[in-house]
């Protein structure tokens, strides 16, 4: 019986850094090492909230998206895999060129992407916090915090359950 013992543990103890060496990359937006970008204007006015979370050494953002035009507010999401030579201002520029004018002509392009399934976003409370006037009507002013379950493609990457908080902008009138 030792002489099994000794042998599995010397198999399991060999090879585990193989094993582990082929786990996919954990996305945790929770880690400090995450950057998190925010918006929810636009040149024209309010729009739906836009929030990016980029994953530097992974090389990966994962872009939420809360659409501002009712209060169920809809949630979506992807997950976008990068190079492994793209840099991290490479990463900020695709990411401006998503909510801006797209100024970046060298922004780096995708080399996949994996829409998160619809059943892992959801929304988990909203309230309101203010009524404001802008040049182009009313809007309210809502706090949203929302979740975005666990999602994986094998051998690409897992993404950690998180939740979040964001503001959103309802236009209520002209």
């Amino acid at each position: 019986m030792k002489p099994l013992i000794a042998a599995l543990t010397f198999v399991l103890t060999a090879f585990s850094p193989l094993c582990v060496a082929d786990a996919p990359p954990v996305l945790d937006v929770s880690s400090r090492a995450v950057e998190k970008f925010s918006t929810s204007d636009s040149m024209l006015g309010k729009r739906n909230t836009l929030l990016f979370y980029t994953f530097k050494k992974q090389k990966a953002i994962l872009s939420v998206t809360i659409n501002n035009n009712d209060t169920k507010f809809p949630v979506t999401a992807v997950v976008y895999q990068f190079a492994d030579d793209v840099t991290d201002e490479s990463l900020a520029k695709w990411i401006n060129n998503q909510h801006s004018d797209g100024l970046y002509g060298d922004a780096p392009e995708p080399t996949a992407n994996f829409p998160v399934p619809a059943e892992a976003c959801s929304v988990l409370s909203h309230r309101l916090i203010e009524r404001t006037k802008h040049h182009n009507g009313e809007h309210d002013t809502y706090k949203v915090k929302f979740q975005i379950g666990e999602f994986s493609r094998e051998g690409v990457f897992k993404l950690e359950t998180f939740t979040d908080e964001a503001k959103l902008h309802i236009k209520v009138s002209e």
